[in-house]
């Protein structure tokens, strides 16, 4: 499947860096476990485990983006949902969780996952504790940190492909030509939770919803000897991936 970001030079080429390090495929620790990357809207949440599921070759599950396709397929349950997401809200914790108790039961999980979007709520994060026991998974969780002053920039600046799902953003990531994807042709839009009316009230729910989501995580991960490591979002992409492999290759 196609990444949905096009990637910087600078970006790709630390990639390639890290790549060449000699290191494993995946660290023998992160076997069977499952990567939570917290974060407010623009704090680089998808940029970040799209890396690290290249990198290290195991799935990437983006509750984010499975309810943005069911809106896009207009399906059923896409129509139920789609008035709330462009005001900025969640959709509820019981489908949440079924989708993605339904996802943690493929076969490709076997070597670990990336959560992004998971959990939101501290109910999710209690159910996360619950299905991870299920399953035999271990927790690992950071928080992508950033001021709402670099948000609101990098949300505003967002300009999304429809079609093929590529992201640009019009000061640091923007199309050859203006409002033209370059993966495809297709014309770049504003996504309806990005538009400047909406972004701020997002941000509120998100400290509304998720810090305690995070907070009941720390807990969780308190009872194992871990907690939820705060990375600098503000820093470039590239050091906050080679910042996160650094944490999740010392134990």
């Amino acid at each position: 499947m196609k990444a949905s970001r096009r990637e910087p030079a600078a970006f790709a080429d630390a990639a390639r860096r890290l790549s060449n390090r000699n290191l494993k495929p995946i660290p023998d620790g992160l076997r069977s476990t499952a990567v939570v990357i917290f974060g407010p809207p623009g704090a680089g949440k998808g940029t970040q485990t799209q890396k690290l599921s290249e990198l290290f070759s195991v799935p990437r599950i983006a509750t984010g983006e499975m309810i943005r396709e069911e809106v896009r397929r207009r399906t059923e349950f896409g129509r139920r949902i789609e008035k709330g997401l462009a005001e900025g809200q969640f959709v509820d914790d019981e489908t949440i969780f079924g989708m993605l108790e339904r996802r943690l039961r493929r076969e490709d999980l076997q070597r670990g996952l990336l959560l992004d979007g998971f959990p939101r709520t501290a109910p999710q994060a209690r159910q996360l504790e619950s299905v991870a026991t299920q399953f035999g998974i271990e927790i690992r969780a950071f928080e992508l940190k950033a001021s709402r002053e670099v948000l609101i920039r990098r949300l505003s600046g967002r300009r999304v492909c429809e079609k093929c799902g590529a992201v640009f953003h019009q000061e640091s990531e923007p199309p050859r030509r203006e409002n033209v994807c370059d993966d495809c042709g297709s014309e770049l839009s504003i996504r309806d939770d990005d538009s400047a009316e909406v972004i701020n009230p997002r941000l509120d729910i998100h400290d509304e919803a998720t810090v305690p989501a995070i907070r009941e995580l720390t807990q969780v991960l308190m009872r194992q000897g871990r907690k939820v490591e705060p990375i600098d979002a503000e820093q470039a992409p590239e050091s906050v991936t080679r910042n996160l492999l650094e944490r999740l290759r010392n134990e």
